[in-house]
């Protein structure tokens, strides 16, 4: 049986980056996944900002860089929109994942494609992992394995878990008329039952999608003959979930560590989960690379404060899933009213509650503004 220091389940972003930066510090790492082939299926938008890039130390490649973006609109009934000026990227999601792949393979990792974790046993402090191909043990595991981990399930971590639905058509850019190309457009409506629909250009394609709780084919349809879009022009469909609320005990125990998806690190407003999965597997190699060094898997327990204590995990991001759950198109008006026109951070308390004398009903909710605007300018850095 082959051994290992750490074994990764997963070469997603997050496995990529924690398998990096554990091989890098010379510990012998093995780096597995199901798939035939890194980042296919895409199940992404393929959006990112600038910031999350900086903030796990990339720098944008032009392999992956499809398209340098403005920043998000957020496009609401009756014609009316807000917005807010983000510098973002659309990326090739296959390219970027091959990219970090590469990264993590060129720092050390040992890469097993189609290779399936089919169960982990713990036994004097070393973890056994039986694949289809083969068994191989370590001293500590990390759970990647995305929205749907088995790795979590096995470790006991997961209690309960739901999920948004996500429907993703392709266009080429000729074949649609659309308003904008050089900003990431959301629809917000009572249709998406608090998720939206999305337009994002990506130099000659648009990605089209929407995402909810009960989202099914039809909706994305709808969506597209809202806007004129001929759907017999799709280039091709591209469908998954995205994790919505995860009752989890704790993403650690000793020697083992779930991170990005399997963690529940996706953001439950904007269903974004990129920069928290880079983030969550940074964060997780580093810890295992200090609990190697000195011999004491206590250490990486650290990981589970540290990932609550992070603006991905901050609760506003659930309050405000929860408004926008129950949110009908006369919410959004009120909203429109209030946000119309404006960048968010010029939303203020003084227009919430000049908005609010228009409709005594909604003069209460005046906080709910800002409690959206607060969750906005945390979503400009940590949303995507």
């Amino acid at each position: 049986m082959s051994e290992y220091d750490a074994i990764v389940i997963g070469a997603g972003p997050a496995g990529c980056f924690t398998a990096k930066e554990i091989a890098e510090k010379g510990f012998k790492v093995l780096l597995i996944d199901i798939k035939k082939e890194i980042g296919k299926p895409v199940q992404c938008a393929e959006a990112i900002t600038e910031f999350a890039l900086e903030n796990v130390g990339l720098k944008p490649q032009k392999k992956w860089v499809v398209k340098e973006i403005k920043g998000i609109k957020i496009l609401l009934p009756k014609n009316k929109c807000f917005y807010s000026t983000v510098k973002c990227l659309s990326i090739n999601r296959y390219l970027f994942d091959n990219y970090l792949a590469d990264t993590a393979v060129s720092a050390g990792a040992e890469l097993k494609l189609k290779t399936c974790m089919k169960t982990i046993k713990s036994e004097n402090n070393k973890y056994t992992i039986d694949t289809n191909n083969n068994s191989y043990s370590s001293k500590i595991v990390v759970g990647a394995d995305g929205y749907l981990s088995k790795t979590a399930r096995i470790l006991g971590l997961l209690k309960q878990r739901e999920y948004i639905n996500a429907y993703q058509y392709k266009f080429n850019k000729k074949d649609i008329d659309f308003h904008t190309d050089d900003w990431l457009c959301m629809t917000m409506d009572e249709v998406f039952h608090g998720g939206y629909g999305w337009v994002f250009p990506r130099g000659d394609e648009y990605n089209v999608g929407v995402g909810s709780r009960d989202a099914k084919l039809d909706l994305l349809n709808n969506y597209c003959k809202s806007l004129g879009f001929d759907i017999k022009k799709k280039k091709c469909l591209n469908a998954g979930k995205i994790p919505y609320f995860f009752d989890i005990k704790k993403r650690i125990i000793p020697g083992a560590i779930i991170v990005g998806d399997a963690a529940a690190m996706t953001n439950p407003v904007t269903g974004g989960g990129i920069h928290s999965a880079m983030y969550s597997g940074k964060t997780a190699g580093q810890l295992t690379v200090e609990s190697l060094e000195k011999n004491n898997m206590e250490i990486m327990l650290k990981y589970d404060e540290i990932m609550k204590k992070s603006m991905f995990l901050h609760p506003i991001h659930r309050k405000v899933s929860d408004y926008f759950q129950r949110w009908t198109n006369k919410d959004w008006d009120f909203f429109a009213d209030a946000a119309g026109g404006l960048d968010m951070k010029d939303l203020t308390y003084f227009k919430s509650f000049k908005t609010g004398l228009k409709n005594p009903r909604y003069m209460l909710r005046a906080g709910e503004l800002l409690a959206i605007r607060k969750d906005m300018q945390i979503n400009q850095k940590y949303g995507f």
